[in-house]
């Protein structure tokens, strides 16, 4: 066989094309050398820049903590930020490289979507807010609620595409909405679109919105600055995830930024559901696209709903209709619900705010914008099991639940009755100022800041009526809850009192049972801690009989309904010993108080001071003697003359035999007895009960004044106070009236300091 000759001699125009193969493939190895030093640099620039700035960030942390004068806090302000912009920076660099490099990694794990979206908008709904722009979310209710995945790198992607979009978006809306595509079994690709009303891009700029250090301002059209690293660094982290972004923009209208990226999801449970969404019915008072998008809320998750823009629409429409859900926007529909509160009562109010503001003291349910669609349902679904478990406890034991984080305000011309309503509440560790009349009232809400006010209706020089007016003018106080005491449980009374200014009622002697539903119906929802049982006082006896040998000595001669007596505050034989005493001491002042209002024919004096005897013959268990005090009231109402002459005098001579009877039988020491740790809810209730004292002191009723001070002493709160409480209490044995007031009140004005900090 011929051999074949193979000539291996190259052209000139292969051995070109060679040498330029090795020079690329030198070049090649030049930059992966070159891009392995950059990133060794950055690395080391990371740790040598980021140790020096963490001394600098803690020690200005630090610093801010330390007495400054207003120049020195607001240089530690500069550097703060100027330190977390630097690390921020640092941050974004080492993203580019690590995505330059494709060495970012991707840490999956199970998240819910909701929670990704509620933490995006914490920290973009702030910016947003200082610019003014309407912020908005729209989300699918049909979107699975569990994903496999990165979820800190989405949030990076979303945070980073809507700053941008906030940034340069000078007024209007910034809109965040997710959807769904499918992929294939298990698989979504989630769409995240934000769309921006901003100045918008030019056309020949959007090839480079996603390039490294791009900040499209070279003919002025973005002055914003920035690093121009967020949105490169959000291609990439998109990009390690299988997905992609694009944009589309409109000079001077806008920009929409499409962000896809495909996600595996985990069961088959919704994003948002409503459970017997045709129970309800919402009623929307607002305006706007916020109030819009609500609508398109409620619409996908069948809710019915009723969408009114004006208060005159609104007044019709709860004219018409009961409503399940009311939400309102704080600043247009504020005042039209406060004053509408009364017809709202079977309605759950939720306040609609921006993070701007920040006055009102309504209690209502608040959400703040921008809505999400899984906060929207979560409210809609709760109100259900709060009614269920607000009934339960409204029928528990006095008690039955306890209060955190509120203040209470008792006004009563009446010490038995301030004293009763202050130990009920008690009970629920709820703290309560008391005050004898209307401008005392008025004088501590100007001093401090009270959840809930009980107001008795009749009282001398200004009525509970007046008083209720005079608070409401104080600024914080248009809304708060203001609930009348009475013993008139007629016909009618609860419509004049609600049409007064007041915002509820309770007779005299108050039930536990419409104690529990004021407390709960009125106070902050927060406030409440629900117990898995009613918890009985330590104490409290078994069908809160008298245990005492001096209780059942009084109850068997005087015919007190002790037991009745008992459960109005919880059980506690001491307090009702004290209450007792108290009445007895004061008996012959309001006693005078009627004879001389009857002489000088000053029925209406009459009629407010046995009001007040009848509401206390009750707190004492004594309801044959309420009754008749019931019965003068109502003569004094009708200017029946002739029924008070005949039966006016008789009461007094019962009263005051009951009253002798009991004193007689009262050991002078009855209360002693080793002292109890105090609470911190014994030491706030202290503050009022020391108030009580001064004010016994002023009229001179020092027997009075003694017992409730010793009533104090049964806790101990420490060396201090418990040596000057018994200063206090010698200075009254000694008759040193005066420096017993001086010592109390300091101890009032320590105490309020100490609940202030």
């Amino acid at each position: 066989m011929e051999e074949i000759e193979i000539n291996t001699e190259l052209t000139p125009k292969e051995r070109q094309l060679l040498d330029e193969i090795a020079a690329l493939q030198h070049v090649k190895e030049e930059a992966e050398a070159a891009s392995r030093a950059k990133s060794t640099f950055l690395a080391n620039m990371s740790h040598e820049i980021r140790t020096p700035m963490n001394a600098i960030l803690g020690m200005s942390n630090l610093l801010s903590l330390t007495e400054l004068t207003d120049q020195q806090r607001g240089y530690v302000h500069n550097i703060l930020a100027a330190s977390e912009s630097l690390i921020s920076f640092i941050d974004d660099i080492l993203d580019i490289s690590s995505i330059d490099a494709q060495k970012f990694q991707i840490n999956a794990h199970e998240y819910v979507l909701a929670d990704l979206i509620g933490d995006v908008m914490n920290v973009i709904s702030l910016r947003a807010a200082e610019k003014n722009l309407t912020l908005i979310v729209d989300m699918d209710p049909h979107l699975p609620a569990w994903y496999w995945g990165d979820d800190l790198r989405i949030k990076q992607v979303l945070v980073n595409v809507l700053t941008n979009a906030v940034k340069y978006t000078r007024e209007g809306t910034v809109s965040l909405s997710i959807s769904q595509a499918p992929v294939e079994d298990g698989v979504m690709e989630l769409i995240f679109a934000v769309e921006d009303t901003g100045i918008g891009i030019r056309e020949e700029e959007i090839p480079n919105v996603f390039r490294v250090f791009s900040k499209m301002d070279s003919q002025g059209n973005h002055p914003t600055p920035g690093k121009g690293l967020g949105l490169a660094i959000s291609k990439g982290i998109v990009a390690s995830m299988g997905g992609d972004i694009d944009v589309k923009s409109m000079y001077g209208k806008g920009s929409l930024f499409t962000v896809r990226i495909p996600q595996r999801y985990m069961g088959d449970n919704k994003l948002a559901e409503v459970s017997d969404p045709a129970q309800k019915l919402a009623l929307i008072f607002g305006k706007g696209v916020a109030a819009d998008s609500l609508e398109r809320m409620l619409s996908s998750l069948f809710v019915k709903y009723t969408y009114v823009k004006t208060t005159d629409a609104f007044e019709q429409a709860i004219e018409k209709q009961t409503y399940s859900h009311l939400f309102y926007w704080y600043e247009i529909g504020g005042e039209a619900v406060r004053k509408a509160r009364h017809r709202l009562n079977d309605t759950v109010r939720i306040a609609v705010k921006s993070l701007s503001t920040i006055e009102g003291h309504e209690h209502s349910n608040v959400l703040y914008e921008p809505l999400l669609l899984s906060e929207v349902a979560n409210i809609l679904n709760s109100h259900a099991a709060r009614l269920r478990d607000m009934a339960a406890m409204a029928a528990g034991k006095l008690g039955s639940f306890k209060v955190q984080n509120a203040r209470a305000l008792i006004v009563d011309d009446n010490e038995i009755n301030l004293l009763v309503a202050q130990e009920m509440l008690k009970v629920y560790e709820l703290a309560a100022d008391i005050a004898d009349g209307g401008r005392e009232a008025i004088r501590l809400c100007g001093e401090n800041r009270y959840d809930i006010i009980f107001m008795d209706q009749m009282m001398p020089e200004m009525d509970g009526i007046e008083a209720t007016w005079r608070i409401r003018q104080i600024a914080g106080y248009d809304d708060t809850p203001i609930i009348a005491l009475t013993a008139n449980a007629v016909i009618g009374m609860k419509e004049q009192f609600l049409s007064s200014g007041l915002d509820d009622y309770l007779t005299k002697p108050i039930d536990v049972g419409d104690l529990n539903r004021v407390l709960l119906g009125w106070l902050p929802e927060d406030s409440i801690l629900r117990s898995e049982a009613a918890p009985v006082p330590a104490h409290a006896h078994a069908e809160n009989t008298a245990s005492s040998p001096i209780l059942r000595e009084i109850a068997s001669h005087c015919s007190i309904a002790v037991t009745e007596a008992l459960k109005q505050i919880g059980g506690s034989e001491e307090t009702y010993l004290l209450i007792l005493k108290t009445f007895c001491n004061n008996a012959e002042k309001k006693l005078s108080i009627l004879r001389s209002s009857l002489a000088a024919g000053d029925l209406n004096s009459y009629r407010i001071e046995i009001h007040g005897q009848r509401s206390a013959m009750n707190n004492i268990g004594m309801p044959r003697l309420s009754e008749k005090a019931r019965k003068l009231e109502l003569a004094a109402e009708k200017s029946a003359m002739d029924y008070i002459k005949a039966n006016s005098e008789s009461y007094i001579h019962e009263v005051e035999a009951f009253a002798a009877q009991v004193n007689s039988l009262m050991p002078s020491e009855e209360m002693g007895g080793e002292r109890k740790a105090a609470t911190e809810s014994d030491q706030r209730n202290m503050v009022g009960s020391l108030r009580g004292v001064v004010r016994l002191l002023d009229l001179l009723e020092c027997d009075a004044a003694l017992k409730m001070l010793k009533a104090v002493l049964l806790y101990d709160y420490g060396a201090a106070i418990n040596q000057d409480l018994e200063r206090a209490l010698g200075a009254i044995d000694n008759f040193d009236y005066d420096m017993a007031t001086s010592i109390i009140k300091a101890l009032i004005d320590q105490g309020t300091e100490g609940a202030e900090a």
